[in-house]
């Protein structure tokens, strides 16, 4: 392939082969060019003027995650809470903001209670070990 361009007789341009060619026209609208500035110093305090221009973007990390604590309740909070639904006719939502539960515990209280009841005011067992195991040596 030819990088030479010649015009024929007829104001055409065309390569060595003779096909027709496309002529683009490249326009540099930068208006700090190279050619417009005569030295260096010059170049890098325009550069400099351009770089203040430009809007500055903080980059704003997202907060991390903070790891949820979850909070047991004993028996006792469980019977004060049935005891606000049944005796005074408290609906879940609000008896559950006056001891500062959350609604959704306080719901799920009140679900598994109307499926079993016994098992609503039972204390939950572990099945691992509290503390840290024992080393044994041979």
């Amino acid at each position: 392939m030819s990088s030479f361009i010649h015009e024929d007789g007829q104001g055409n341009k065309v390569d060595d082969h003779g096909n027709g060619t496309m002529m683009v026209n490249m326009e540099d609208n930068d208006v700090y060019s190279l050619e417009n500035i005569p030295d260096l110093a010059q170049y890098l305090d325009v550069k400099a003027e351009l770089i203040e221009e430009e809007p500055k973007v903080e980059v704003v990390e997202p907060p991390k995650k903070v790891k949820k604590t979850y909070r047991s309740y004993c028996p006792e909070d469980k019977e004060h809470f049935f005891f606000l639904i049944y005796e005074k006719n408290m609906g879940i939502r609000k008896a559950a903001r006056s001891l500062k539960i959350p609604e959704t515990t306080a719901q799920n209280w009140y679900k598994k209670e109307t499926m079993s009841p016994e098992e609503v005011l039972e204390k939950k067992k572990n099945s691992r070990p509290v503390g840290r195991p024992r080393i044994v040596r041979q």
